[in-house]
Formats: structure tokens, sequence, C-alpha cells
């Protein structure tokens, strides 16, 4: 399960304090969940809070039974880094290092895959381009791929030590309708029946293709929609 309890982030936003909650929720941790809003609503930053990218200021928040707001920040990175892959609007792959390279930090960094042979390492890697359909570009630099191809590398380094949640923060944005349609159907792809898959965007249709929309305006949460299928 993911549960907020009473959970509150302060910020600053447009140089005006704003407040993100008080959230509470709890959900299935399989389940695939939109957050829906406009921008600065608040949606992004309770994206980066699921992560343990940021730290909440109120409250609580539960990923698997663990109370992650109350790990130190060492704690939090190795719950992060084991447990949740996230995927950008802007990529953040690393200009200077391959196609290759950039998939392989998330291994280096995985304290579960410290003990892997390089054997092992380059089966992982191989494995997860042809997931994304870029078994050929290995050697190449981000500046030789496209935006979408940039993305599906993205994609491959949050997902390539099989994480049990995906965050993505606006993944499309950056991209044009066709190309993000078909990331979207990527992302879904690594969904399995024991990992979640989390999605920010303020697109409405592109909603509607997940399990649950947590609807979000001005730092509050205005309603959690279940599909019927739910």
């Amino acid at each position: 399960m993911i549960e907020f309890k009473n959970v509150i982030r302060g910020y600053i936003l447009g140089g005006e304090k704003w407040d993100l909650g008080p959230l509470n929720f709890s959900l299935p941790l399989n389940k695939s969940v939109c957050l829906l809003g406009p921008s600065g609503s608040g949606k992004s930053t309770l994206l980066h809070l699921l992560g343990g990218i940021e730290s909440l200021t109120k409250g609580s928040i539960f990923v698997k039974n663990e109370n992650i707001s109350e790990d130190t920040e060492d704690e939090r990175n190795a719950f992060r880094k084991e447990n949740i892959g996230f995927v950008f609007q802007d990529f953040h792959l690393i200009k200077e290092l391959t196609v290759y390279e950039n998939i392989k930090i998330s291994l280096d960094l995985n304290s579960k895959n410290l003990d892997i042979t390089d054997k092992v390492c380059k089966k992982l890697i191989e494995n997860i381009l042809q997931k994304v359909g870029l078994e050929g570009k290995k050697n190449n630099y981000p500046y030789q791929l496209s935006g979408g191809q940039q993305q599906r590398v993205a994609i491959a380094r949050a997902m390539v030590h099989e994480p049990k949640l995906l965050l993505a923060d606006e993944p499309t944005g950056n991209l044009d309708a066709k190309t993000g349609e078909t990331i979207i159907e990527l992302l879904f792809d690594f969904k399995s029946e024991d990992t979640g898959l989390w999605c920010v965007t303020h697109d409405e249709k592109l909603a509607q293709k997940f399990d649950i929309i947590i609807a979000i305006a001005d730092g509050k949460i205005e309603s959690i929609t279940k599909k019927p299928s739910y």
C-alpha cells in the first residue's frame, strides 16, 4: 500500500508561500495512478514526496509499510534506489555518457546489485534496451538521439533494476503527440501485477488510461476517481 497521512509540504511559488496538503489517502501499490492538474497545482511536488526526492513539512508517508518520512536522508536514498524508478520530462541523461553507460549508472547505484558480475550487468542492459527498442543505439550519445529515443533510454534506466514503483513526471511534456502516446504505451508495458505506475500530467485524455485519477488544484486534492474495473 501507499498511504499519505496528514501530509503537508510548504514551498515557494512565484515568490509566494504555498502549501501542498493536507493530503490523506491510501491506495494499492500495484495500480496505475495519474496525478492530474494545471501547472503549479502541486502534482509534481506530491510525486517527489512519494519518491523521496523532497522532504515533507508535516505528516507521514508509508510505502510498503515503511514510513519513509521518518527515514534519514541516507535511508531514504537507499529506499529510493532499490524500490523506485524515476522518469523526468527533460530526460536527465548525462550527455557525456553513452546510452549503455547512462543505464549502467542505475545498476551501479543500486545496492541490491552491487555484487553482480560484468557479464550479468551487460545482459540486464541488453535485455532492457531490447524492450525499449534501442538495442542498436547502446553506443550512441544523447545528442545523437531524438527526444522520444532519449525518453526511452530514461525509462530503461528507471526500470533496469526492476523497481516496485515507476514514477513519471510529465514524461510526454517535451514530445510531440504521437511520440508521447508511444512513450505512455511503453510505460504501461513495464507495468506488471507487482509494479505501480504513477504519472504526472495536465492532459485529461491521457489521464483516462489510468486505474486511478487524483485531481489536484491549488495544492489540494479535489477528487480521487477510480475506474469501474478497479
